[in-house]
């Protein structure tokens, strides 16, 4: 994120995430189990990429005196959305 701002970041993990899901019924078509798990090793990793991106951006925002109150009510609200909405993470 340095030399690139957080949407390019943000929108190559999103995009490279999206290809992989819209992708994965094909690699599960050709049977075999270790390609299988690479292509859902490659989506996990695409979701950690997303998170590493989030707290340089809360402190980008909100500063280094607000950053730790902020990023605490980001990840609170992960919670509250998925205790509320039923998702499973």
């Amino acid at each position: 994120m340095d030399k690139t701002s957080y949407r390019t970041s943000m929108l190559s993990a999103c995009a490279l995430g999206t290809f992989l899901m819209w992708t994965l019924p094909t690699v599960k078509a050709f049977g075999s189990k270790e390609l299988f798990l690479v292509w859902v090793c490659l989506m996990f990793s695409i979701v950690g990429g997303t998170f590493a991106l989030v707290p340089s951006v809360i402190h980008k925002c909100f500063g280094a005196k607000n950053f730790g109150l902020a990023y605490g009510f980001a990840q609170v609200s992960m919670v509250c959305f998925c205790l509320g909405f039923g998702c499973s993470l």
